[in-house]
């Protein structure tokens, strides 16, 4: 089978789901010996990912995220590859594309977190944004053949909010790279040194996106502190 991945994404710069991408590809790439991979990469990536196996296919899309671009674009470059089953690691599954796929729903916190306050362009070009939004993660949820989640609650919330057949969405935990796994206590003992940090501290890896809610968060520690 001719497998793609929407590795756009791929790299620590573009965060969570940029780790998501690269862990799960690496994966694939190590476990599986009998399917063709094809990975669809931004130039950065496209250049710098060598790959022995004959198996691992390359194609440049560098094609902008939410873009339209994105939605007319991306299922042309997907159809010329041969691609048999595509898996898009977020929302954005342009909907024009009519082939078989698997999509990854990591969370909904768009729909909650939105609004004025939550943006830094104008409202109208905001909004209309936002319309595209929820209707490319309505097309994604029906016309996907599984929905991945990261959690039951999630699964359960895309049960309630769109009417999809639980059977149809998988629950695969997300955890920690095995890179930071095998950091010794020596090795965080040191930068704990070279920090100076105190006995209590919190490390925090995301970004500060309004959506995140990190105030909240702080507000609760100081709390808790004093």
């Amino acid at each position: 089978m001719i497998i793609g991945i929407d590795a756009r994404f791929w790299g620590l710069e573009n965060t969570g789901i940029g780790r998501y991408v690269m862990e799960l590809g690496g994966e694939l790439i190590a476990r599986n010996d009998t399917d063709t991979i094809v990975l669809f990469l931004r130039q950065k990536y496209f250049s710098e990912l060598k790959f022995k196996s004959p198996r691992i296919k390359k194609v440049l899309a560098d094609v902008p995220h939410y873009s339209l671009a994105e939605q007319i674009k991306m299922p042309g470059l997907i159809d010329r590859a041969g691609v048999e089953l595509m898996h898009f690691p977020h929302f954005n599954v342009p909907i024009f594309y009519r082939g078989r796929f698997v999509v990854t729903i990591h969370d909904l916190i768009k729909h909650f977190s939105k609004g004025a306050k939550t943006t830094t362009r104008a409202k109208l070009f905001y909004w209309l944004k936002y319309l595209g939004y929820k209707l490319v993660v309505r097309f994604a949820l029906k016309r996907s053949a599984r929905v991945i989640v990261p959690s039951r609650w999630w699964q359960a919330e895309l049960v309630r909010r769109y009417g999809i057949e639980k059977s149809k969405i998988r629950v695969v935990y997300e955890a920690v790279s095995n890179g930071f796994k095998k950091q010794s206590l020596a090795k965080v003992e040191e930068v704990v040194k070279k920090f100076s940090l105190p006995e209590s501290y919190l490390v925090y890896t995301g970004n500060l996106y309004p959506h995140k809610n990190v105030m909240t968060a702080v507000k609760g520690l100081l709390a808790l502190g004093g």
